[in-house]
């Protein structure tokens, strides 16, 4: 776990070029809005409005809070209502009791590591809720961690990932290996179509076919790593492979500060390593 904290932390420092300081909300679909991340913000953050109430998708990090509450004023004056978790990470959940204290209800996975208290519903497989006669999807996953979960709106063809899926940086399934990391984009592409938008943890709305091409390159990542590793190549040396430095380079984008995102690539192999050890 400090492991991935580290590398949660390196993420926000190599990923540091996504919204701007004053970057309005972006509308995605009618009534659904993305407050960007970055900047060392943290999370994306997702912006559902109902009649009376809000529902939050994560809540970026906890020093982002008056940032987050000062872009909320700018669509609603009403309570947010609802906080949906993609996963437990600090740079996702930060303003959670911020929200709580206002009796907001968190909906997480039933494996998320946090307090529960009244105003938390957890579940362990699915769940579909309706709020205000919307249709909100949950799905658990695990693949960047145990307590992932996918959102999906249906009737806006909306689906945040949570980081299961982020942009510009190293693929990141510190929990579920690459076997958990193709099962939840598998089904995050079966729950979407070519119209469908999708909401990475970190980065830009994106296509299936994004997740597509980020599925193959996570595929490639790992068999490539590892082919390496079983000929005794040390991770050291695997580093300088020509042929991972260009999966490498498709991994990252204009938004990827790159020493940043190259001082951590050794470390990040030998994580690869590792999670495919115990999970084959």
């Amino acid at each position: 776990m400090k492991f991935h904290m580290i590398i949660i932390l390196a993420f926000m420092a190599a990923y540091t070029c996504q919204a701007s300081e004053n970057s309005p909300p972006l509308e995605i679909a009618k009534s659904v809005f993305l407050i960007e991340g970055g900047n060392g913000k943290g999370s994306n953050v997702g912006v559902i409005l109902d009649e009376g109430s809000i529902t939050l998708v994560d809540t970026m990090i906890a020093e982002s809070r008056d940032y987050l509450l000062n872009n909320l004023k700018t669509l609603s004056n009403n309570p947010v209502e609802y906080v949906l978790m993609t996963h437990d990470h600090f740079d996702h959940t930060g303003s959670n009791e911020e929200f709580l204290n206002s009796n907001s209800v968190l909906i997480a996975s039933d494996k998320a590591e946090l307090e529960k208290n009244a105003n938390f519903i957890s579940f362990s497989d699915a769940i579909r809720v309706n709020i205000h006669s919307r249709l909100i999807e949950g799905y658990a996953v695990n693949s960047h961690d145990k307590s992932d979960v996918i959102y999906r709106l249906a009737e806006e063809n909306v689906i945040f990932l949570g980081d299961i899926y982020t942009i510009g940086w190293y693929p990141s399934f510190f929990s579920g290996g690459l076997a958990g990391q193709v099962d939840s984009l598998n089904l995050a592409i079966s729950l979407g179509n070519a119209e469908t938008k999708y909401v990475p943890g970190h980065g830009e709305v994106s296509s299936i076919d994004d997740l597509k091409t980020y599925r193959q390159l996570c595929e490639a990542w790992v068999e490539r790593i590892m082919e390496l590793s079983d000929k005794g190549m040390m991770p050291e040396k695997i580093k300088n492979d020509s042929r991972l430095l260009e999966i490498r380079e498709r991994f990252s984008n204009e938004s990827t500060n790159r020493e940043g995102f190259d001082r951590w690539l050794e470390q990040l192999i030998i994580n690869t390593i590792e999670i495919q050890r115990k999970s084959t």
